[in-house]
């Protein structure tokens, strides 16, 4: 299966060449001969996004990110001779967007990832249902071959039957007149009807994440890492929204869920088959990391016999990197599947 998915990435590099976008500017006509969609963004005072590098503390790990600035922006997206999209200028919670960097170490590279915040809800893959409408989507950059992981990454999410894998679009993407490249348009992983739905009044998403020591709320410390700590942190409902109840509510489900794991009655409290699913998907693209962020776990509610369920793959910037071998999750330190292993 393994080879298939190279053959597969070799054949789709000969067929779609990514273009870097270094000394070379070609113009609109060019790009949209492309065949691809053209993303054009135009920033309020043609003001450029930007970060702060940001060291992790002693005894944690990552470079993280600080002081993002969210720049007003106006977004028009074309594909051949029809515009499909214009956000119109800039106004809070009526139209245009906000333009930000996102990630972490990728936010320090030369091409910037992006995160776009519609201030009205649109489907920028255009799929004709309003239920796929949302306000939140990222825009990744395709060196590295990172996009090309990824979009071999969530086809292998969806086959391996995880109940969502994000969906993207390759478009060429403009920012302020400067051609950037071909990028990823992409949903980003947060709670929606059409992406990690959970119950909205009593559900969560959580991130096992190393760069908690960045967010403004994590969740303690948990008994499974071993080189650096590892918290999980919360992708629904936001920081700023959270109650102390509900807080105590998830620390309380998470410890008894890695109690359970632990003492080896697991199957009461996770979803075996979404745990199966997730491993088996990084099984079959070869991932070399063995514990990092982007692990996102969903409790639909805060029913006592409601099971956790893995989430979506993401992060799939090591895949291809165990010939011969499963995943380096097998043996990962960091969390649940080699202690499930052994149960």
């Amino acid at each position: 299966m393994r080879t298939i998915l190279f053959l597969f990435t070799s054949l789709f590099l000969s067929v779609f060449q990514t273009v870097t976008a270094q000394n070379y500017h070609p113009g609109n006509d060019e790009l949209l001969a492309s065949g691809l969609a053209l993303v054009t963004i135009e920033t309020e005072g043609g003001i450029e996004p930007t970060a702060e590098m940001l060291e992790a503390p002693e005894g944690c790990w990552g470079t993280g990110t600080t002081n993002k600035t969210k720049v007003p922006s106006r977004m028009i997206i074309q594909k051949g001779e029809d515009v499909l999209y214009d956000s119109g200028e800039y106004e809070k919670k009526v139209s245009g967007l906000l333009l930000s960097i996102r990630g972490n170490s990728s936010a320090h590279s030369l091409k910037k990832p992006y995160k776009i915040k519609l201030q009205k809800e649109e489907d920028l893959l255009f799929r004709g249902n309003k239920a796929y409408k949302d306000k939140d989507w990222a825009l990744i950059k395709d060196d590295q071959d990172i996009t090309l992981n990824s979009l071999v990454g969530f086809k292998l999410g969806e086959m391996a039957g995880l109940r969502w894998s994000p969906k993207f679009q390759y478009v060429n993407l403009i920012v302020n007149g400067d051609y950037r490249g071909v990028y990823m348009l992409v949903e980003t992983v947060n709670e929606s009807e059409k992406r990690l739905s959970v119950n909205k009044d009593s559900g969560y998403i959580i991130e096992y994440d190393s760069y908690w020591w960045n967010e403004d709320l994590s969740l303690e410390e948990g008994k499974w890492y071993r080189y650096a700590p590892m918290r999980y942190t919360f992708k629904y409902p936001d920081s700023e929204d959270i109650t102390q109840e509900q807080i105590d509510i998830i620390q309380s489900s998470v410890n008894a869920m890695e109690q359970s794991v632990e003492d080896g009655t697991y199957e009461q409290q996770t979803d075996v088959s979404s745990f199966v699913a997730w491993l088996m998907a990084h099984d079959i693209l070869g991932t070399y990391d063995n514990g990092d962020s982007n692990i996102y776990l969903t409790l639909n509610d805060d029913k006592e016999d409601t099971k956790f369920q893995m989430g979506n793959l993401w992060d799939m910037d090591t895949i291809e990197r165990t010939e011969g071998a499963w995943s380096n999750i097998h043996i990962m330190w960091g969390y649940y599947f080699k202690w499930l292993f052994e149960s």
